[in-house]
C-alpha cells in the first residue's frame, strides 16, 4: 500500500512538474521572445505546448498517478494538477506539489527577466474585468 501511494505521488509531482514546465517555459520565451530553436513563439504555442505535454503525460503517467476514475469519454486517468499531493502521500500538512519546481526551474533558466517582465508565464485577467467575474469564471472552469 505505501508502495502505491508513493509511487502515486511521485507520478503527479512528475507529471505537474514537466507540464507546468512546458506551459511557463513557452509562455516566458513567448513574452520576452527568446525561442529555444527558430523565430520566437507565437500566442498560440502555449496551449499547443501545454495540450501536446498533457496528451504525453495521460499515455505514460495516467495509469501510475492514482487519480481518480474519469467519465467514460475519458477512459484512463489524467494527470491532476490542481490536486495537492499531501492525501496522496500522507502529508496532509505538508502538500508536495511539481510546480513550484518547475516555475523555480524556469526562473533559473531564463533569468530574472522571467520573473520581472514575464511574471513566470502567470496569467492576469484583461483591466476591464472585475474580480467577481474572474472568481465566477475560475470557480465554472475549475469545478470539473
Amino acid at each position: 500500500m505505501a508502495g502505491n501511494t508513493m509511487r502515486n505521488a511521485a507520478a503527479e509531482a512528475l507529471g505537474t512538474f514537466i507540464l507546468v514546465l512546458t506551459i511557463t517555459s513557452t509562455a516566458v520565451a513567448a513574452t520576452l521572445a527568446k525561442p529555444l530553436a527558430d523565430a520566437p513563439y507565437d500566442s498560440l504555442a502555449v496551449p499547443v505546448a501545454g495540450g501536446l505535454t498533457l496528451a504525453v503525460l495521460v499515455a505514460s503517467l495516467g495509469h501510475t498517478t492514482g487519480a481518480p476514475p474519469q467519465p467514460r469519454s475519458h477512459p484512463r486517468p489524467r494527470p491532476q494538477p490542481a490536486v495537492p499531493l499531501g492525501p496522496h502521500a500522507g502529508l496532509r500538512d505538508r502538500p508536495v506539489h511539481g510546480g513550484i519546481s518547475a516555475a523555480a526551474v524556469t526562473w533559473a533558466v531564463y533569468g530574472n527577466q522571467a520573473r520581472t517582465q514575464a511574471s513566470l508565464g502567470a496569467t492576469y485577467p484583461a483591466a476591464s474585468v472585475g474580480p467577481a467575474r474572474v472568481f465566477a469564471a475560475e470557480a465554472i472552469v475549475t469545478s470539473s
